[in-house]
């Protein structure tokens, strides 16, 4: 933003895209000074003009007072979480009159599966055909226990497959009931078999509800880039009121504790930063999604009172961020039941908001013009008088190199930088309360005139700063402005 407004000014003020009037009279009005033999052009353009002639300013809004403030968001990680309780494969041998078995997983009420078999393998020694009617209690579809019926057509070993699929464990008391019955196929008439055993295996979740034990996820570190064309070290820009907010959205329906055991900014030489914010650190709550395929939203806050934030933003130019992530499932245990699906997701997203509300120390830059001399004739043998306004709270001074067609330095307009804006004066809030004002004579002897007229082109140098070399927090607003008059000033 300071960098394009900077660009602007320049611009304006070597009169790039300002006319030059050659008929004189026409720019003669009682704004010009008597001692101005010719005036030359004149201009001004406010910080809601700069903002229409730059592109890419999604990113500033402008509030109903006029002032400005920088909003922008980026999603920082995303994962999904289809394994976050592994259901593990169990069997057993089933005794003459049945058996209640210890479910695998401790604290669920409700699992429902996206897929699953159920293996059963009987022997009998019997010549008789018979009928085994394997009854599984606790597992259930639309309502029923799975009941399957398993005809035996004599002696042998009979296996088998049922498909699970959409079927629900109910755990009671955390345990399912396996029972049978075996009858004469002709008679009904009450018969045995030698051996049955089942096999639970292949169970893939797709929702599941209780009070599980505790769960670790963890995010491996990955690093998110940055895109900037800022082309400048804003190090010395020091922000007054910037707010990060993160915000961390979740389909899981489940207590959960989220922190970053790493979270570092790093700048262009690759230097990082961690980030300091006691939530993330020690781990906080997100609040759980209140029903299946819904995404609940948690935010953290993060200013200059509860974190470092002040010191990543003062670092110069960040080109990436460096993070892992930890989720805590069911964090020390469950004291609700919750529920997850297959399908469930976490993501989490930045959010960033700073009035343009700020303290600027010396900034630097630099960019090579091409040079316009149509006006030469002019100004020969004469001083060229530039007056500006500034209203803007923003302080510039100049230096204007002279280049040949390889870019090296052939003179200087001034022999040291020139204050060519005075910021304008603002009040304790940092909003402008008066034009900073500056006049400026600069004299065009014949030297430096014949190697205007041979160089290829210039080099602007400039250093901004807030009003008073940075000292004051200042504000920006859109009708905030400044404005020129250059003229040739008779000798």
């Amino acid at each position: 933003m300071i960098r394009h407004l900077t660009q602007i000014t320049l611009a304006l003020l070597l009169f790039q895209g300002c006319t030059w009037n050659e008929d004189i009279s026409t720019l003669q009005s009682p704004e010009w000074d008597a001692e101005i033999a010719a005036p030359l052009a004149k201009g001004s353009i406010s910080i809601g003009q700069a903002l229409d002639q730059v592109e890419n300013f999604s990113f500033l809004e402008i509030n109903p007072d006029g002032s400005l403030v920088f909003k922008a968001d980026f999603p920082l990680a995303s994962w999904g979480l289809p394994s976050l309780v592994d259901m593990p494969d169990f069997s057993f041998p089933v005794p003459e009159t049945g058996i209640v078995a210890p479910f695998p997983i401790e604290g669920v009420d409700l699992m429902t599966l996206n897929s699953g078999e159920l293996a059963y393998s009987i022997i009998s020694t019997s010549t008789q055909a018979v009928r085994v009617v394997l009854r599984v209690t606790g597992l259930a579809k639309d309502g029923l226990n799975l009941v399957q019926s398993i005809n035996l057509e004599g002696a042998g070993t009979y296996e088998g497959i049922v498909d699970l699929t959409g079927y629900s464990f109910i755990p009671i008391q955390e345990a399912i009931g396996i029972n049978y019955e075996v009858v004469e196929q002709q008679t009904g008439a009450a018969a045995t078999i030698d051996h049955l055993a089942v096999s639970f295996s292949d169970m893939e979740i797709s929702y599941l509800e209780g009070k599980l034990s505790e769960t670790d996820l963890s995010i491996a570190m990955d690093t998110l880039n940055i895109q900037t064309d800022l082309g400048v070290d804003f190090s010395s820009l020091t922000l007054a009121d910037p707010v990060l907010t993160f915000v961390i959205e979740s389909q899981v329906g489940i207590e959960n504790s989220f922190s970053f055991p790493t979270f570092s900014v790093l700048d262009q030489d690759n230097n990082g930063t961690s980030l300091i914010y006691e939530p993330f650190n020690v781990g906080s709550s997100l609040t759980p999604s209140p029903a299946p395929g819904e995404w609940s939203r948690t935010t953290f806050d993060l200013n200059r009172g509860n974190s470092n934030i002040g010191e990543l933003l003062n670092k110069g130019i960040p080109t990436s961020i460096a993070y892992e992530a930890s989720v805590l499932a069911f964090p020390q245990g469950s004291t609700e039941p919750g529920f997850i699906t297959q399908e469930d997701s976490i993501r989490v997203m930045v959010e960033a908001e700073a009035p343009l509300a700020f303290q600027l120390g010396d900034t630097d830059f630099s960019q090579d013009i091409e040079l316009d001399v149509e006006m030469i004739d002019l100004i020969k043998n004469g001083t060229l008088l530039l007056t500006t306004n500034n209203g803007i709270p923003l302080e510039l001074d100049l230096q204007v190199y002279l280049l040949d067609e390889n870019d090296f330095v052939m003179d200087s307009l001034f022999a040291s930088e020139q204050p060519i804006l005075a910021g304008a004066l603002v009040d304790a809030a940092g909003y402008a309360i008066a034009e900073g004002e500056e006049r400026i004579e600069i004299p065009f002897a014949e030297a430096l005139l014949d190697n205007i007229d041979q160089a290829s082109g210039m080099r602007i140098s400039a250093t901004v700063s807030s009003t008073q070399n940075g000292s004051q927090t200042v504000r920006l607003t859109e009708s905030q402005a400044l404005s020129f008059r250059l003229g040739i000033k008779t000798n």
